[in-house]
């Protein structure tokens, strides 16, 4: 058996190393050799070795030191986006809840829906889609199902308004943090004497003004 020569067990290597390397680290490996083999000319062989450097990276247009980073990125893209993505569930993860959670219903702020009912009164399909851009369908949805609860009843011209026996805290009491008004079965508040599947305002109205329940736009009609 002939002794085998450095230069044949040499190539064998580099071809093993090949041969079990993907194409992104056959390029890494390539444009690191490459860039090893720049740094020692220049710094080996120009007495200015920062002059003669930066003349390479600024030739044609910076074509060197574009074609290392956009092969770089296009080969090493999954990584970077995974480094990101991991980062970003990181800072989120970091935020606490109450602030990553925007406190709306069905895409309705809960603040601005019960400040619409308690001050414009009605819940009109037009006046719902403008201000809050919710789908028409959508907004059908919402109404029925408010009605169905017994928020909203029947008005003038068969419109539907709030029903005043429901205070704004029955209504908060009624959405709490469901995502959907689909999420809500009935209204279960607290009593003196236990628990009550009905509205207040019949019993706020005998304790206190009807200025706090009624909706601003009720109050103005009877006035």
């Amino acid at each position: 058996m002939q002794n085998r020569t450095l230069t044949s067990i040499l190539v064998s290597k580099v071809l093993d190393v090949l041969e079990s390397s993907t194409l992104s680290q056959i390029f890494s490996g390539f444009l690191l050799i490459l860039a090893s083999i720049i740094l020692t000319v220049v710094l080996t062989y120009t007495d200015d070795s920062k002059e003669a450097f930066r003349a390479i990276l600024t030739w044609e247009n910076a074509i060197i030191a574009k074609a290392i980073v956009t092969t770089l990125l296009v080969f090493n893209f999954s990584r970077i986006l995974s480094y990101i993505l991991q980062k970003f569930e990181s800072v989120m993860a970091a935020i606490p809840e109450s602030v990553r959670t925007i406190d709306s219903i069905d895409g309705i702020p809960r603040l601005e829906l019960l400040d619409h009912l308690f001050t414009v009164g009605t819940f009109k399909r037009d006046d719902v889609e403008k201000k809050w851009g919710i789908p028409r369908y959508r907004v059908t949805e919402i109404s029925k199902k408010l009605e169905e609860l017994g928020v909203l009843t029947r008005g003038e011209n068969n419109s539907r308004v709030l029903n005043t026996e429901f205070t704004r805290s029955d209504i908060a009491t009624l959405l709490g943090d469901r995502e959907s008004v689909e999420d809500i079965k009935m209204l279960t508040r607290k009593t003196d004497g236990g628990f009550s599947h009905r509205p207040s305002g019949s019993e706020v109205l005998q304790r206190v003004s009807p200025f706090v329940t009624r909706p601003l736009a009720n109050f103005q009609k009877s006035a």
